[in-house]
This record gives C-alpha cells, sequence and structure tokens, in this order.
C-alpha cells in the first residue's frame, strides 16, 4: 500500500488505476475518493480547478497535473468536473 502524502493523494491514486482516457466525476465522487469535503472554494471557483504549470499555493492540482491528466471540462452549477488523460 501506498504511504498518503497529501490529501489529494487518494484522487492522484485512483486516477493513475483508471483505464479509460476520460473520467467524468461528481463532487461527492471526488469527495468519496478523497475521504473528506471538498474546500468551499472548489465549489465557487473554476481556479481551484485549474492546470496551472507555475507553482501556487493550488497544491491539488498535483493529484492529476504531474500523471498526465487535466480538468477539461467544470460544471460549478452541477458540481461536476471532467478529468482526460494527456499522456
Amino acid at each position: 500500500m501506498e504511504a498518503i502524502m497529501s490529501k489529494y493523494d487518494p484522487l492522484r491514486h485512483h486516477l493513475n488505476r483508471l483505464k479509460v482516457k476520460r473520467w467524468r466525476a461528481s463532487f461527492d465522487d471526488v469527495e468519496r475518493i478523497l475521504g473528506t469535503r471538498l474546500p468551499a472554494s472548489a465549489y465557487k471557483y473554476p481556479a481551484w480547478w485549474a492546470n496551472e504549470k507555475t507553482p501556487t499555493s493550488h497544491v491539488q492540482k498535483l493529484a492529476w497535473t504531474p500523471i498526465g491528466w487535466r480538468t477539461e471540462e467544470l460544471d460549478l452549477a452541477g458540481k461536476q468536473v471532467t478529468f482526460a488523460k494527456h499522456r
């Protein structure tokens, strides 16, 4: 079993195990995987889900960007996000 270093590591592990190239998830799905609620900012601001390349305080992007995933579609009103594999 892999050691968890970040509260977002369970999402990274989940994405690594997927056999598909796109995964549409509800925020509830993401919270179940994380074992905790998303912060309020994830429900309000698209920037929380951004695929930034420069270091920022948005550590959650490290759950998907280093392993070749990107967020492609975000529906804040519907509370859904689509991740897509790019490598």
